[in-house]
């Protein structure tokens, strides 16, 4: 998926945990950001990054969850967040186009 995107001319970064997500985000502000919800022992860090970096005004913009599992609580937490739940690939590349789109070409 990451390769598809890429060759579609979006910039990927990945970070494998909050910490380096924070990191990048502090460098370069997202368009959109795709992430999972359990993360090391936390199975519900990615809601919880996700809640922090609303919280503190980090990324207002839209967020994707890709998890393998969709379940009524999960789905009421990324309601919450203003968020998309997803366990479908083609879903997530829709809605990473459809975000891309809204965002429009960069100014120089």
């Amino acid at each position: 998926m990451v390769s598809a995107f890429r060759a579609a001319g979006a910039v990927v970064r990945l970070a494998e945990d909050s910490g380096a997500a924070d990191a990048a985000i502090a460098v370069e502000p997202p368009t959109l950001i795709v992430s999972d919800i359990d993360r090391g022992d936390n199975p519900r860090e990615g809601l919880e990054h996700v809640a922090r970096l609303r919280r503190d005004g980090r990324h207002d913009g839209p967020v994707v969850f890709y998890t393998g599992r969709v379940t009524p609580e999960r789905m009421a937490a990324v309601q919450e967040l203003r968020a998309h739940l997803t366990s479908s690939s083609s879903e997530v590349e829709r809605l990473v186009l459809r975000a891309a789109e809204e965002e429009g070409p960069r100014p120089p």
